[in-house]
């Protein structure tokens, strides 16, 4: 079964309109709607944002379905000259970028007795990228930093960035979640802003999540095709 975790419903506004058979359900204080693809079922559940929430909404899809894949798709921050506002960003790896027991032998961003990084699955990433460079240009390599902050020109000083091209509040939570249960994760997650771009950060992510939340839906139901097609309807 696939889970799909998505931040914030003003990202997907009108999920219904490609789902059918969709049943909204509360679990642990999440809304999550189930649905058919293929005639196989899907969760779709709405963390909220920030590292915790992240956690605790993976944790719900695992302990509540038979989730053997989770994908996270929505929106990231650009720190990088790669990544403008529009582009579709694919990252290979996740990590904390908010992060620091240095005094006690750690590197930067690493959680104690956690990878420094965490390797998200390349058979979902191949999916997310099929399906999603039909619509939009995406750049499909490079790391993502997750921290519990919206990273902008004025506090980006204060993270260290290292090897991150794009920064979001969920990401890293929801790998190192799928890793200690050793479930696949990717994530897609389109750009919404960027730190060096003219104007304040802010504004950019109000005015990219307008323009591309009406496709938001639409490439997450072809994403939940392509992956059912794949790894479910081949067995």
């Amino acid at each position: 079964m696939l889970g799909i975790i998505i931040a914030l419903e003003s990202e997907t506004p009108n999920l219904s309109n490609y789902f059918e058979k969709i049943k909204k359900i509360n679990i642990n204080g999440f809304t999550c709607y189930l649905t058919e693809v293929l005639k196989h079922n899907v969760a779709i559940i709405y963390s909220g944002v920030g590292k915790a929430n992240a956690a605790a909404a993976t944790i719900s899809l695992i302990n509540n379905f038979s989730v053997n894949a989770i994908i996270n798709i929505g929106s990231a921050g650009s720190v990088s000259s790669k990544l403008i506002p529009g582009n579709f960003f694919i990252p290979n790896n996740a990590q904390y970028i908010d992060v620091d027991v240095t005094g006690f032998d750690y590197k930067i961003n690493q959680i104690p007795h956690e990878n420094e990084t965490f390797t998200l699955s390349s058979k979902l990433r191949l999916i997310i990228s099929e399906i999603i460079k039909e619509y939009q240009s995406i750049f499909a390599n490079g790391d993502i930093g997750t921290s519990d902050s919206f990273i902008n020109q004025k506090n980006v000083k204060n993270f260290q960035l290292q090897k991150v091209l794009a920064t979001d509040m969920e990401s890293a939570s929801i790998a190192q979640v799928c890793s200690k249960n050793k479930i696949d994760f990717a994530c897609a997650k389109f750009i919404s802003d960027c730190i060096y771009s003219d104007g304040e950060s802010e504004k950019q992510w109000k005015n990219t999540i307008n323009q591309n939340n009406k496709l938001m839906s639409e490439i997450i139901y072809n994403i939940c095709c392509k992956y059912i097609y794949t790894f479910e309807l081949t067995k």
